[in-house]
């Protein structure tokens, strides 16, 4: 099956479906898009005009590719339409209720930046707003921090930066 992806490239939600295609060796095409430009195909492909979406080519060359986007439902796509090349979720149910609840966290943290960056371009940005989003980022991150020092001790490792520093070399 042949994919593109369209992107905006600093998104964070494109990165981590870039990220997925490259570690199941999916090969695609990327299309950088800025979502909110006139000339944006963004809309065409999704109703809620959101990067990133994923152009699958349908077997039937005269039909449109299929669309599929929100980067949560790309990954499930990618698991369910690949499940030969490596599964982005573990197969044991808490494993894998940990693994979605920390790309919950994660993307509500990366919500949070957007909505931040988005909310500073204003002439005059609502201070309450960007308080909020600020805790927000914080308290995610904060959450997270917690998770890995407490999986690394778990682990018998206390350099949790070390750890981070391994994150996508090869497993033996």
């Amino acid at each position: 099956m042949t994919y593109r992806l369209i992107s905006a490239t600093p998104s964070p939600y494109a990165r981590k479906v870039r990220i997925a295609l490259l570690e199941k060796a999916i090969p695609f095409e990327l299309i950088t898009e800025v979502p909110w430009d006139s000339t944006t195909q963004t809309p065409r492909h999704n109703p809620l005009e959101k990067l990133p979406v994923l152009l699958a080519a349908r077997p039937d060359a005269a039909a449109a590719d299929e669309a599929i986007f929100e980067s949560h439902h790309i990954l499930a796509y990618l698991d369910l339409k690949h499940p030969s090349s490596p599964q982005l979720l573990p197969p044991d149910a808490d494993a894998r209720l940990l693994a979605q609840r920390i790309e919950v966290v994660a993307d509500g943290v990366c919500d949070a930046c957007v909505l931040l960056f988005l909310e500073r371009r204003r002439p005059e940005p609502s201070e309450p707003w960007v308080a909020r989003q600020t805790r927000k980022v914080e308290g995610g991150v904060a959450w997270l921090a917690r998770l890995v020092e407490e999986r690394v001790r778990l682990a018998g490792d206390a350099r949790p930066r070390d750890w981070f520093l391994r994150i996508g070399e090869p497993v033996a």
